[in-house]
């Protein structure tokens, strides 16, 4: 086989070797739906007034897209953020530290609370970019908690790149 049609075969098996990788990435794994940070995006807010707190409330209106993915194994990546690692409270962001909810221009639809076990958090550096898995939770009621929450969240160390 001449040189040419062999290298040609080789750049077709790549490009649909590609393909198949880009088409499939998003499916099913493990029984859990991969989450992306646009369909999170599926959200608007509307200001809520709590006259006993004496405080606005950014109440989210979930769209179906957010919808789909409630009460689902899922697996999410994005930023490790230790908001009150004492309070045992984490996020997963969208951006780092420096452009997240908390501290820089990014809306709460952008973070997902981590219900995730305290030691295990110690592991996990501030920042780190990593997958999360866990159920889907969203949340319109309780202002304690982000609009978003993972739970029984532990890094999706089977898919972690």
């Amino acid at each position: 086989m001449p040189t040419s049609i062999k290298n040609k075969k080789n750049i077709e098996l790549i490009v649909l070797s590609i393909f198949i990788f880009l088409f499939f990435s998003p499916v099913i794994l493990a029984g859990q739906k991969s989450l992306s940070w646009v369909t999170l995006s599926d959200v608007t807010f509307k200001e809520v007034y709590d006259e006993k707190a004496k405080w606005y409330w950014l109440v989210p209106i979930f769209g179906e897209k957010a919808k789909a993915f409630q009460n689902k194994k899922v697996v999410l990546e994005g930023y490790f953020i230790p908001v009150d690692p004492e309070r045992n409270f984490h996020v997963l962001s969208r951006y780092p530290y420096s452009s997240c909810f908390f501290c820089g221009g990014a809306g709460p639809e952008s973070v997902v609370e981590l219900q995730i076990d305290k030691k295990l958090a110690k592991h996990i550096s501030m920042d780190e970019r990593i997958r999360f898995e866990g159920e889907l939770i969203l949340n319109d009621s309780d202002f304690d908690h982000c609009s978003y929450i993972l739970k029984a969240a532990r890094p999706a160390a089977s898919i972690k790149p």
